[in-house]
């Protein structure tokens, strides 16, 4: 069994930047394969799912200053699981909030010389954090303080809000519509929220 990722850098408003998707592959026991790799599946290998500990053990750190991997749910090999990292980050120029500490990936990790950063409990993450903003009260013009003032107001019932510290992606914007749909990217004025209608699809 395989472990695809396919990673694509975001600009600084999180949307995709063409040509910039690269695919890894690792084997069952964590070591990156060359790309491409595809080993003759066995006919249980094609149906098998591993387990929550056989996931954790694949993926666990041997270097506690090394970012962990996402754990993917597990799927058949020729399946892709995508995952999306912002790289470079948002503002490098801005300090680091308190206790948190950068460092670059070895040369032996899958991203050598990336760096990625270290809270003060240990945690790690490939994403350089940003100050808390205080929701409460705080509304797109607060949000947008800091942010270039190129940006267009957000359509109506479109409100900018920022993923908090206990989500994967902590610190990014996403956008929420009046009636309960998120998205990563900006909305635009002709963009409307997809709403899902009862019955069979």
């Amino acid at each position: 069994m395989t472990f695809e990722y396919e990673i694509t850098e975001l600009d600084n408003y999180g949307n995709e930047i063409p040509g910039t998707t690269s695919r890894f592959t690792f084997a069952r026991d964590g070591t990156q394969l060359p790309n491409g790799h595809r080993p003759h599946p066995t006919p249980s290998s094609r149906t098998r799912r591993t387990s929550e500990d056989e996931r954790s053990e694949l993926f666990r750190r041997e270097d506690p200053r090394q970012p962990r991997y996402a754990r993917p749910n597990a799927r058949p090999e020729g399946h892709t699981q995508s995952r999306h990292f912002q790289w470079p980050p948002l503002n490098n120029a801005t300090p680091l909030p308190a206790g948190w500490e950068s460092f670059r990936a070895s040369a032996t990790h899958p991203n050598p010389g990336r760096t990625y950063y270290v809270d003060p409990s240990g945690q790690t993450q490939w994403e350089r954090p940003v100050q808390p903003v205080d929701m409460a009260g705080a509304g797109e013009s607060d949000y947008h303080h800091s942010r270039p003032s190129s940006q267009p107001q957000l359509p109506d019932g479109w409100t900018v809000h920022v993923a908090t510290q206990d989500h994967i992606w902590s610190g990014r914007p996403y956008y929420l519509h009046a009636d309960g749909y998120t998205q990563w990217t900006r909305p635009t004025a002709t963009e409307q929220p997809q709403v899902r209608t009862g019955g069979a699809e």
